[in-house]
């Protein structure tokens, strides 16, 4: 069965249109249904089939994604029961996340300073073609040479692509504000790399261009996207000073994308990834080679209450990032942003990901958003504006420069401000934090973490300088001689390293109104800290409905109660806040009385209108005002906030 209507209502493009009646088409309907990204990109209402699309392939084809499991816990015996429980219940790949890739970004990393420590986290592990994810911040090369030295003790040597070493010093300069590294040391330890995996004779991604990072940043998908792309060509460069052959260069990168709660978003720019990384391979004269995809669950979308929401929310990231063809997905716990995942949480996340792989057989079809008119749409115009946004990173001096002079934190900053804004004004909805709030909550379970030891610097060894495999391999065998790790690391030489402009960090969507709903309990412990919505006869119903929504999410106790009759401060006098709700109808001159009745004692008077509606004494609150601001002046006329805190 089939739908006939007119291509100008699907597409949008044709000016007008008639129907097969006659009549005529107002597109002027079909315009207000139209919406746009963050970025600006647009979405239309419907579209047509685009025949002929091709279909995207992946390098995994129709065969399953790997589940990757994110291993972060500090304490080496109990990361390792984590390694067993995960590859024993559907995980197929690990992310090891060491302590020294902590930024101060709120994570945990395991603890590992010798062989030994290696070896109790991975005992009992067939370690036979399984894919291994490293993130060891600067002291990547360090923990590549440990896990070496595990292989050498086991008699083995690593698969080709077997390990992926997740040092992404673009990222690191973007998201901390410095790298300890200058470009001259960068492409020093790149050589050393390049000349040991040269002997090792298997192929390890020793750089990556992590996406997630500038994801969680605050960046729109093209954003991201350009950012990405922009580190591998500086890895290029860095590659081709380091001389390595360029035909290795791709296969030696590792990307990562985020998948967030945006569906449809997700898919498009996974495709628009393997679309932008083929022509960036052209434009650098690089034999093609087929992006291997790696994709984790978004961590600005997670909210630290009602954590329930983050399960439905990693669930639709899996469904977008596994329609897009990634090759291998990583899932966040839904209870990440609360603290340390305990073993149920990596349960839920672990299953989300087998439930739509064994269940649902989402690996089954390849690209079957292929010639979808909306996906195709998104997809392109994703593309068109990231390759836009890198063609300006690069005409400046390409992704180091832009972080040192602050070009790509401006536009960064400038999309998360925006996004904020419309979570704040309730015009995009996140559940359980700007709509259906549900206060107050029971803290989710999570590992109790210890203080974090300070590792003790043990005295240098003597090794051999980065340039041409050897200092690796003499950490190789120091490591199996039963070195500690801080023996062999890079110290301080007094050459500084790189500057950006300011750092980006990490901000979640739900922070602000989470500060708010924090003090919950201290609302409900202050008798003086209600809130009074004075109704008057024929109460605008949009603004009340709007007013009592808005209220929910702070956590401080209301109180409702009509007004009939002229108002007194006796109606009024045990309430520091009052949320006035007049008829529509209500001439200006009557508000300004009832505000200054309202208002005589100090109190704060709030206008519920359906309109921005100007009273002397009052503020006014209306259908997409901005409740986040608003909320934080309530908890402040409260007395729950100190005079200099702004949440919004």
């Amino acid at each position: 069965m089939s739908i006939d209507l007119p291509k100008s209502v699907l597409s949008g493009i044709l000016p007008e249109s008639s129907r097969q009646d006659g009549s005529v088409v107002d597109l002027e309907v079909f315009k207000d249904l139209a919406s746009t990204t963050d970025e600006g990109l647009r979405i239309d209402p419907l579209y047509n089939r685009l025949s002929g699309a091709a279909v995207q392939t992946s390098t995994r084809q129709s065969n399953p994604w790997h589940i990757c499991q994110i291993i972060d816990i500090p304490d080496v015996v109990a990361a390792s029961k984590q390694i067993h429980e995960d590859l024993g219940n559907g995980a197929t790949s690990l992310e090891l996340f060491f302590q020294s890739a902590i930024s101060g970004n709120g994570r945990t990393g395991i603890r590992v300073d010798t062989l030994a420590d290696m070896e109790r986290l991975l005992f009992g592990i067939d370690l036979t073609d399984l894919p291994l994810r490293m993130c060891g911040g600067h002291e990547t090369q360090l923990l590549f040479a440990l896990i070496l030295a595990l292989f050498e003790k086991q008699g083995r040597v690593p698969a080709d692509d077997q390990i992926h070493l997740l040092r992404d010093p673009v990222g690191w300069l973007g998201r901390n504000g410095y790298l300890r590294d200058n470009k001259d040391k960068l492409v020093l330890g790149i050589k050393e790399t390049v000349a040991f995996c040269g002997e090792l004779g298997a192929n390890v991604r020793y750089l990556h261009a992590n996406g997630a990072l500038w994801h969680n940043a605050g960046a729109g998908q093209a954003e991201e996207l350009a950012c990405v792309m922009a580190s591998v060509l500086e890895y290029f460069r860095i590659m081709e000073t380091a001389g390595a052959a360029p035909e290795t260069w791709a296969a030696s990168i590792a990307v990562t994308l985020a998948a967030e709660e945006d569906q449809l978003g997700t898919i498009a720019k996974a495709r628009a990834a393997r679309r932008m990384w083929a022509n960036l391979l052209d434009a650098c004269q690089l034999d093609q080679v087929p992006l291997n995809l790696h994709m984790e669950t978004s961590r600005r979308m997670l909210a630290t209450y009602d954590v329930w929401n983050n399960v439905l929310r990693n669930t639709i990231a899996v469904f977008g990032a596994s329609v897009g063809g990634a090759d291998s997905i990583s899932v966040r716990p839904h209870t990440s942003a609360f603290g340390l995942a305990d073993v149920t949480a990596r349960r839920i996340a672990r299953n989300t990901q087998s439930v739509l792989l064994l269940e649902s057989n989402l690996h089954k079809v390849i690209d079957p958003s292929a010639g979808s008119g909306a996906i195709e749409s998104w997809t392109k115009q994703t593309q068109d504006l990231a390759w836009d946004i890198l063609q300006q990173i690069e005409a400046i001096g390409g992704a180091f420069v832009a972080l040192t002079s602050g070009m790509i934190q401006t536009r960064i900053k400038d999309t998360r401000q925006g996004r904020l804004d419309r979570f704040a004004t309730r015009e995009k909805i996140m559940i359980g934090v700007n709509e259906y709030t549900l206060l107050p909550q029971k803290a989710p379970s999570v590992i109790k973490q210890d203080p974090l030891e300070l590792t003790q610097l043990e005295e240098p060894r003597d090794l051999p300088p980065n340039g041409n495999g050897a200092r690796v391999k003499a950490c190789v065998k120091a490591l199996l001689q039963g070195a500690v790790m801080t023996e062999l690391m890079e110290r301080a030489d007094g050459v500084p390293g790189m500057s950006a402009a300011a750092p980006l960090g990490n901000l979640r969507i739900a922070q602000g109104f989470e500060e708010l709903q924090s003090q919950t309990s201290v609302a409900a412990e202050t008798p003086d800290s209600s809130v009074l919505i004075l109704k008057q006869p024929d109460a605008d119903p949009e603004a009340l409905k709007w007013l009592k929504s808005s209220l929910a999410l702070s956590g401080v106790h209301v109180d409702a109660v009509s007004a009939e009759g002229a108002l007194s401060k006796a109606d009024v006098q045990d309430y520091k806040v009052i949320c006035l709700v007049p008829p529509k109808t209500a001439a200006d001159a009557d508000l300004q009385e009832a505000i200054s009745v309202l208002g005589s004692d100090g109190k704060a008077v709030y206008l519920a209108v359906s309109g921005d509606r100007e009273c002397v004494g009052a503020k006014s609150i209306y259908p997409g005002s901005d409740v986040l601001a608003l909320l934080t002046e309530i908890h402040r006329d409260l007395g729950l906030l100190g005079n200099g805190e702004d949440l919004s």
